[in-house]
């Protein structure tokens, strides 16, 4: 359950924070960009007394970054060994992107490295149709043997002996660099306090606007409004998903041939499985995928449980029809960024690795949550069939939305489970019930507002909000509606979703003060 009391605006925003990275060198030196390099010069080596810029840090974190810059449990600043670091941005609009983490934003640090470094600059392009992964495990091959590190060698890591800083391009509409620093240097920087963001939705908002970034890349941006990036979110916007769709096929092709995993994994059944299977599925899964491709994903493996729980659930339910199948399936959409980690494991190389990782373990955990029924036998192929489900749903949901097509004779609209709020007008006591319509959806489905005891309101689904406003009850009245989805397919059949939400909207202190609530019910 979320409290709302105003629309926020960040959350109608379609996209993500891109933030791009550099910095200064030397504590006084001038902000400058380098000038463009050499094509031939693949990798430049500069001596410098030193480095400063700024770091985002994630809500909860401050304090612990301003008490000493330590290297963290866990990723460490990248899901790779080999890129494993610490991340210093150039400006701090820039480092402001990388503040956010779902709906709150931490604050902003000026890191300074008062020691002498070697900055690296790399400048290796991609060729022409290579491959992502090839490119990447080129690009760090040719460091390691710039610098003598054997190949098993964790590469940043094995940097910090000569004291050498990675300078990198930053792929994205803001152009400039990004400055990669060994753990073992960055433990001898310092970090003071440059902003600490306001809390929940305001600290969002600021760090939002800080970070300039424009309409433009964020209606681009390929996560949720409540799912950003850590870094360089445009490269999300920019995958080449026809690539992710084929490595994500091929590698449910690899997954479900190898019968060890399988056999490991709870048997699917006629009923399906329970929330703790799904969950064992997602685990094991998530680690069979990272010991095939090195790539782990940022995954949240309890948030694809849950997923694939419900999209199993939907199935086994003799009352549900493929409207509320679809819902199941598309319920994914707010956590794809979250739950699957694509646009936060985004970061420093590896883009179309980790979407497509991510949306095979989606596919697999799917496909062995759905019980066996009819067409719906072949785990292998219904699999296959999920990757292709995912990311059109991802892409629609997270990207400008499509015009809306007409519906197919007997087909029905694929619809998200309705996500309204509520905005509440303290003067007038009135209130306007508002709704996503960032998915496509045929103009005859409809939007069902239903008071507890009292009249139902129906609106087209496509037009987003209640057209007029709706007259609260009196100061300390709860006003509770359920708002779901209905349509009447070309055979005549009217089919309600039956995963509602409830909204509930309060008037307290004189009018001065309304909340609206939002929960989600299955009927």
């Amino acid at each position: 359950m979320s409290h709302l009391t105003r629309r926020r605006s960040w959350l109608v925003r379609a996209g993500t924070l891109t933030a791009v990275v550099a910095v200064t060198a030397g504590s006084g030196a001038q902000l400058a960009l380098a000038a463009p390099l050499p094509t031939a010069a693949e990798i430049i080596r500069e001596p410098k007394p030193g480095l400063t810029g700024y770091h985002g840090v994630k809500p909860g974190d401050l304090e612990k970054i301003l008490a000493g810059i330590k290297r963290p449990e866990g990723d460490a600043g990248n899901h790779i060994a080999d890129w494993k670091g610490f991340y210093i941005a150039e400006t701090v609009n820039h480092a402001a992107g990388y503040a956010i983490k779902g709906k709150r934003a931490g604050g902003i640090v000026k890191v300074t490295l008062p020691v002498d470094i070697t900055i690296a600059t790399v400048n290796i392009k991609k060729n022409p149709g290579e491959l992502t992964d090839d490119f990447k495990a080129r690009q760090v091959k040719r460091i390691k043997d710039e610098f003598g590190i054997p190949a098993d060698a964790p590469m940043m890591d094995s940097l910090a002996k000569d004291r050498i800083v990675l300078k990198l391009p930053e792929e994205s509409e803001f152009g400039g660099f990004e400055y990669v620093v060994p753990w073992k240097l960055a433990e001898r920087g310092t970090a003071t306090k440059e902003r600490e963001f306001a809390p929940r939705n305001e600290g969002v908002d600021e760090a939002y606007a800080l970070s300039n970034a424009a309409p433009a890349v964020a209606a681009e941006g390929c996560a949720p409004p409540t799912a950003r990036a850590k870094r360089s979110a445009s490269r999300c916007a920019d995958l080449d998903w026809e690539t992710v769709r084929d490595e994500a096929k091929k590698t449910v092709g690899e997954v479900v041939q190898d019968t060890e995993h399988l056999a490991s994994l709870p048997e699917r059944t006629l009923q399906g499985l329970s929330k703790a299977e799904a969950h064992t599925v997602a685990v094991r899964t998530q680690a069979k995928l990272g010991t095939m491709s090195g790539v782990r994903t940022a995954a949240e493996a309890a948030g694809v449980a849950a997923w694939a729980y419900g999209m199993g659930v939907a199935f086994t339910d003799q009352r549900a029809t493929t409207l509320d199948k679809v819902a199941a399936t598309t319920a994914i959409v707010p956590g794809v960024g979250n739950a699957l980690g694509i646009a936060d494991g985004i970061e420093h190389h590896d883009p179309e690795a980790v979407a497509a990782n991510a949306v095979a373990l989606a596919a697999l955990v799917a496909a062995q949550a759905v019980p066996v029924v009819g067409e719906l036998v072949d785990t292998a192929l219904l699999a296959e069939q999920i990757v292709d489900v995912v990311i059109d749903i991802y892409q629609r949901t997270a990207a400008t939305p499509r015009p809306a097509t007409p519906l197919p004779s007997g087909a029905l609209p694929l619809l998200p489970p309705a996500k309204p709020s509520l905005d509440c007008s303290v003067l007038a006591l009135d209130m306007d019930i508002v709704w996503d319509t960032t998915v496509s959806v045929p103009d005859k489905t409809q939007l069902v507002i239903k008071e507890r005891g009292g009249k139902e309101f129906t609106y087209p689904a496509s037009a987003g909000k209640a057209p007029g406003w709706l007259i609260a009850k009196g100061i300390g009245q709860d006003r509770t509606f359920d708002v779901f989805y209905r349509v009447t397919n070309d055979q005549g059949k009217t089919l309600e979703s039956s995963r509602r939400a409830v909204v509930k909207q309060t008037v307290k202190d004189a009018g001065f003060y309304c909340t609206a609530t939002v929960s989600q019910e299955s009927w």
